[in-house]
């Protein structure tokens, strides 16, 4: 339930600059919770509601979407689904295909996020 209020809160955060620390430091947070109460073990909501948006961020390949500003929360992203392949290996198998091709496709100092 705390890991839904803080999704909502995520989503509720407004895409600015200014906002830009506390929505990497949500995520983070987020994970850590989820991770901690293995929650991706146990298919709980909230775990596949942060896997989604974990992917939708990544895929805002050269900043197209967001901008440069939001490459630091794009890279927080990677760095999160990374950070979940480890602890859960396989959990990302269906998307590797994807994922790779992202890293192909990624031209910005972000490139590295996606390896």
């Amino acid at each position: 339930q705390t890991a839904e209020v803080l999704l909502d809160v995520f989503s509720q955060t407004p895409n600015s600059a200014k906002f830009l620390m506390v929505k990497c430091h949500l995520l983070l947070s987020i994970e850590t919770l989820l991770v901690s109460t293995d929650s991706f073990k146990e298919g709980v909501k909230a775990a596949q509601k942060l896997l989604s948006l974990l992917m939708q961020l990544v895929s805002d390949l050269n900043d197209k979407k967001q901008g440069e500003t939001f490459r630091p929360l794009r890279i927080m992203a990677c760095e999160g689904l990374r950070e979940l392949e480890s602890c859960y290996p396989g959990l990302l198998s269906q998307k590797l295909e994807l994922l790779y091709s992202m890293q192909k496709q990624e031209m910005t100092a972000a490139h590295q996020s996606y390896t």
